[in-house]
């Protein structure tokens, strides 16, 4: 716990999240957490708070809770979002209660808050929202996919978890998240337009995934969501579309294919062909005698 979140509880902190732990299963995914109670649970009074943001989700009513310094009634049915080291807890004892929370590392949830709007340290104003059909099912498939572990599941899991987050985010309220409903990509702008400035001037480079999620300073798998939700393609096919146009353009000069496809880029002649006849509808010799006729 962080030394600000420790003054700010003070005397008051408690275990109760501990508590809650002892007698609850988890399915995890990297930085995320979905926490449920096996069984009715007694919570005593008292706060905590930690650096992940936490979705609490009631599945019995659990009357005198307390965000803060004011003491709310969390329903069943409901979404309640805490920011990262806010102080929350229990006011009053709680009696036999049973609940979920969803837990997301600071870190992931920057990440890919700065892939949808560019910008992260989301910040929430506590208003709760309801448990829609469609989130309980992102929900209820995440566990069942962590439950059963079957082939590939991790990969399901990774794709549920964003999908649950992007849920998530869409329908809390604050700063950041109104950006959301305004349809800012302050992403787009920048960062994105430069990986495609630096594709343009170096096409005929051989650029790895890694090397343009870097330069876009976001993880790969954040960076091609981005790219393509901006351009409407995958880097690859960004490149390779470039690249087919520039060679278009030198089809026109006094150069043989076989250096053009070099210095497009392609590393042989088959593949620049196949490639060449997928975007164009006919081969670089077709193209060029149509040039020429």
């Amino acid at each position: 716990m962080s030394e600000v979140l420790k003054k700010q509880l003070g005397d008051t902190y408690c275990f109760c999240s501990r508590r809650f732990l002892e007698v609850s299963i988890a399915y995890s995914c990297s930085l995320f957490c979905i926490v449920k109670s096996r069984f009715p649970i007694d919570i005593e009074p008292g706060l905590h708070g930690h650096e992940s943001y936490e979705f609490l989700l009631p599945i019995t009513t659990m009357p005198q809770g307390k965000i803060e310094k004011e003491v709310w009634d969390f329903q069943p049915g409901k979404v309640y979002p805490f920011s990262s080291c806010q102080v929350h807890g229990v006011h009053k004892l709680m009696k036999g209660v049973e609940l979920m929370s969803i837990m997301v590392e600071q870190n992931l949830m920057d990440d890919l808050t700065y892939a949808i709007i560019g910008k992260t340290g989301l910040t929430i104003n506590n208003s709760s929202f309801n448990l829609y059909p469609e989130l309980k099912l992102l929900i209820r498939n995440f566990i069942k996919e962590s439950t059963n572990k079957q082939a590939g599941y991790d990969f399901v899991l990774e794709s549920l978890r964003t999908q649950i987050l992007i849920n998530l985010i869409r329908n809390i309220k604050g700063p950041l998240a109104s950006h959301l409903e305004k349809g800012q990509n302050i992403l787009s702008n920048h960062h994105i337009n430069r990986v495609i400035e630096m594709i343009r001037a170096y096409y005929n480079r051989d650029f790895t995934l890694d090397d343009l999620a870097r330069e876009a300073n976001l993880s790969q798998y954040h960076f091609i969501r981005a790219f393509k939700n901006q351009t409407g393609q995958t880097p690859h096919e960004f490149l390779m579309n470039i690249r087919i146009e520039k060679a278009k353009e030198l089809m026109s000069k006094d150069l043989n294919i076989t250096d053009i496809c070099l210095q497009c880029g392609f590393n042989n002649h088959s593949h620049f062909t196949t490639v060449f006849k997928k975007k164009v509808g006919l081969t670089p010799t077709q193209y060029r005698k149509v040039l020429q006729s």
